[in-house]
């Protein structure tokens, strides 16, 4: 009994729209959310790194960086807030037994993600408007904000992992019914967690790549200086991405690990274009950086680390597919999600569209006009 696997019925209310739209939907949405989450934490912890070095070593550069970084992370974090809602939904709608259940089993540190949003938002809105107005601002500031960021960052791989896994959820509710578990038996939650905490420091390293742009026209050195600078910790952060890569893979359980090594040839072909649009991005970074305009080549770059990202977030879906796809009889979906009943709301479905255009378009003006607010820290 005590080996016995139970998993809660699905939701009986039909799904608004078929299974592979929704799935299509997750995939992309969580897409976006990643790129926004990547400059939220990989950026508070640079924002934290280049403000103490700056303040230690009185380094000018550092120091307009972390206030240009500044700026940025209060929006970065909206957006990373705004554009979890809709993968979060979509999780929801498509594996509810699986989501719900795992959120009860660690329902103390779930509930406890958003006190921690609500510090660490505070916290660099603090350090937002102090540095802006040339007050000095403890360092812990935006490590403790950076930290607090991670946590949620940890809390949520862990549920994400937990879900997969409901052969443990019998044992872990005995244990304690109260939700005060934190799930750190699965042997792929550390690299998973690092796959994350190092992707959003080298793609936070992007961010401070354009910032350098930005300033050669005005002061080339700085700009050389951040240029070089958002380089090394995209360059280093991708090759040590790698090494967290494959352990990451190995530890994955034997027949999923075998399909990306040759066993599945999608899954195989997936993780060899991720290696290969990493390594072409590093050195498109790396050449466009010597030229006397490195903008377009920057560009170019920044479209295979997108591309980079597409990959990766359809790699951690045929992940989760192949963890649950041994549940699915026992779920009550012997087909899958195809199982799950379809009542199509196209209307709805079309509003969510349209929708979702416009904010992604508001999303990009924003960031324009972000960037450009950026691009000439104050020396206040």
């Amino acid at each position: 009994m005590g080996d016995e696997i139970t998993i809660p019925s699905p939701e009986p209310i039909p799904l608004p729209a078929p299974a592979w739209v929704l799935h299509f939907l997750l995939v992309f949405t969580f897409l976006l959310h990643i790129i926004a989450m990547n400059f939220t934490l990989g950026g508070g912890f640079l924002t934290a790194i280049s403000y103490s070095v700056g303040r230690l070593r009185a380094n000018i550069n550092h120091q307009n960086l972390a206030k240009a970084l500044g700026t940025v992370l209060p929006y970065t974090i909206a957006m990373t807030i705004t554009l979890g809602v809709a993968p979060l939904l979509f999780i929801q709608v498509l594996f509810g037994q699986f989501i719900y259940t795992s959120s009860v089993l660690i329902a103390i540190p779930w509930i406890l993600v958003i006190p921690l949003l609500i510090l660490g938002y505070y916290g660099f809105y603090y350090f937002y408007f102090k540095g802006n107005n040339g007050q000095g601002i403890h360092p812990l500031v935006p490590w403790l904000s950076a930290i607090f960021f991670l946590m949620i960052a940890f809390i949520y791989t862990t549920n994400m992992v937990l879900m997969l896994t409901p052969e443990v959820w019998r044992k872990m509710y005995f244990a304690n019914p109260y939700g005060l578990h934190l799930y750190l038996g699965e042997p792929t939650i550390i690299p998973r967690f690092l796959h994350f905490l190092v992707a959003s420091l080298a793609i936070s390293g992007i961010l401070i790549v354009y910032y350098g742009v930005s300033l050669l026209k005005k002061d080339e050195g700085a700009g050389k200086w951040a240029l070089s600078y958002g380089l090394k910790w995209f360059t280093f952060g991708t090759l040590i991405q790698f090494l967290v890569g494959f352990w990451f893979v190995f530890s994955l359980p034997a027949s999923i690990k075998r399909a990306f090594l040759g066993g599945d040839p999608a899954s195989t072909a997936h993780l060899i274009t991720g290696v290969v649009l990493a390594l072409l991005a590093i050195g498109v970074f790396h050449f466009s950086a010597r030229r006397r305009n490195p903008l377009p080549g920057i560009i170019v770059a920044s479209v295979l680390v997108f591309l980079l990202l597409a990959t990766m977030a359809i790699m951690r879906d045929m992940v989760r597919s192949a963890y649950l796809s041994a549940h699915w009889q026992t779920a009550g979906l012997p087909q899958g999600l195809t199982s799950l009943p379809v009542k199509p709301q196209w209307d709805v479905f079309a509003l969510f569209v349209v929708l979702l255009i416009v904010a992604i378009v508001t999303v990009l003006w924003m960031v324009v006009k972000v960037v450009k607010s950026a691009r000439t820290p104050s020396s206040a």
